[in-house]
Parts: C-alpha cells; sequence; structure tokens
C-alpha cells in the first residue's frame, strides 16, 4: 500500500469506528430513555389519578357531615349534588387509571377498591335518607356503620400508591443501570477506536519513518561518493520503496 492509502485506511477505519460507536451511543441512550420515561408515561400519572381519587373520596366523606348537620333544604340539595358529583369524578378517574394497570397486584387492589367504593356509594345513600329527613342521630348512626368501609377505602388507595412508587422506584434504578452500562459500552469502543487508531498510526509511522532514515542515509553515502546500495529494503510499493529503488539504481 503507498502511503496515501494507508492514510486514507487509517482515516476510514476511524470514521468507522466514530460511526459505530455513534449508532451504539444512539442505541443504547434509546434503551436509557425508555426505561426512565417509564416513571414518566406511567408510574408518575399512575399515582397522580390515584391521590386525585382519594382527594376525592375525602371530600366526600366530609360531605356527608355537611349534609347531616346543614339546616337548609337547598344547602343539603346542593351537598348532594357535590356528592353525586364526586362518586362519578372518582368512576371516571378509575377508567383512566385503568390502562396503567401491569401489574397483578396492582389489579387486585383496584378491584378490591372499586368494589368497596360501589358500597360505600350504598351506604351514603342509607346516611342521607334519615340526613334529608333532619334525624340527625339516626344519620350519625349510618355514618358509624360506615365507618369500617371509608377505613379499607383508605387503606386500599395507600396500598395502591405506594404499590406505584416502588414501581417508579424500580424503573428508576432501571434506568440507572442502562445508564452504567451503556457509559462501560461507549467508553470501551472509545478506548478500542484510539486503541486501533493508535496501532495503524503508529504502524504507519514506523514504516515512514524507517524508510525515510533509509532514504537519508543513502543520500548521504551517495553525496559522499558512495554509490553502493548494500543493506537497502526496497521491498513495497509506496513512495518511499519508489525512491530507495530510484537511489539504489544511481
Amino acid at each position: 500500500m503507498t502511503i496515501a492509502q494507508r492514510l486514507t485506511a487509517l482515516i476510514a477505519s476511524s470514521i468507522a469506528i466514530l460511526f459505530l460507536l455513534s449508532g451504539t451511543l444512539y442505541f443504547e441512550m434509546r434503551k436509557v430513555y425508555d426505561a426512565a420515561n417509564y416513571g414518566n408515561t406511567d408510574s408518575i400519572p399512575s399515582l397522580k389519578l390515584i391521590n386525585d381519587a382519594n382527594g376525592t373520596f375525602l371530600r366526600l366523606r366530609t360531605d356527608v357531615y355537611a349534609h347531616v348537620v346543614a339546616k337548609d333544604p337547598r344547602a343539603k340539595i346542593e351537598i348532594e349534588k357535590q356528592i353525586s358529583a364526586g362518586f362519578k369524578a372518582i368512576a371516571d378517574t378509575f377508567s383512566k387509571y385503568d390502562k396503567y394497570i401491569d401489574d397483578d397486584e396492582d389489579r387486585r387492589l383496584t378491584a378490591s377498591l372499586k368494589a368497596k367504593m360501589a358500597r360505600y356509594q350504598n351506604d351514603l345513600e342509607v346516611i342521607l335518607v334519615p340526613s334529608r329527613n333532619y334525624m340527625t342521630e339516626d344519620a350519625m348512626r349510618e355514618i358509624m356503620n360506615a365507618r369500617p368501609t371509608g377505613i379499607a377505602l383508605s387503606e386500599l388507595f395507600e396500598k395502591i400508591a405506594d404499590l406505584n412508587e416502588a414501581a417508579g422506584k424500580r424503573q428508576a434504578d432501571v434506568a440507572a443501570s442502562e445508564i452504567r452500562r451503556a457509559t462501560l459500552i461507549n467508553v470501551c469502543l472509545l478506548a478500542a477506536a484510539i486503541a486501533v487508531s493508535l496501532i495503524i498510526g503508529i504502524g504507519i509511522v514506523r514504516s515512514v519513518t524507517r524508510r525515510v532514515s533509509e532514504a537519508n542515509a543513502m543520500a548521504g553515502r551517495i553525496a559522499s561518493g558512495d554509490l553502493s546500495a548494500n543493506g537497502m529494503d526496497t521491498r513495497g510499493r509506496d513512495e518511499l520503496a519508489q525512491l530507495l529503488a530510484a537511489l539504489e539504481r544511481m
């Protein structure tokens, strides 16, 4: 190979390795993005939905007490509208949450939550009957009867929230692991690229330096009147081999 061809090969190999490095970097970063983005597209929205439903549920419990103590019939009507809207909002939130469920335990807890929420809605209807008739003691008695269901619902909301937080943490750990792996791969590829470039470059430099030294020595002997060409290596087809062959013919 000529010197120009060797240098071209060095440049081409460096470019090829850089392309490989860039492609691998893109592939690994996509994996990191997918792992990390799970928390943004799944865990965080699902956790927000559960917290929203829990907040609406807590307002419902407050609204029931407000209905019982209200003396104005119009106030009671408005509170009942709020309670109906609250249950509808919770049902809508559950429908949105369903698409994020990808775990059997989450599915089981959510099914239990929906069932107890339906029971709690029936309990509230029972409470509202005496409350509408201003039978405060009877209404308060029904509130106490519904209390275990309310406590169970609060516990289920907490368990599902914890489940989502744990899933988000696991994905964060996966993302961190992918980042470390991607970094290691890219460092190794970069080191390999540097090593290959150094090996090829050093080989070319040594070859050129040795041939140039031989040419200088030959020119010096010719300048001193020594036209012998003993020990010269004229093998090869590059420019320096041709120069040495020309000096030898002199």
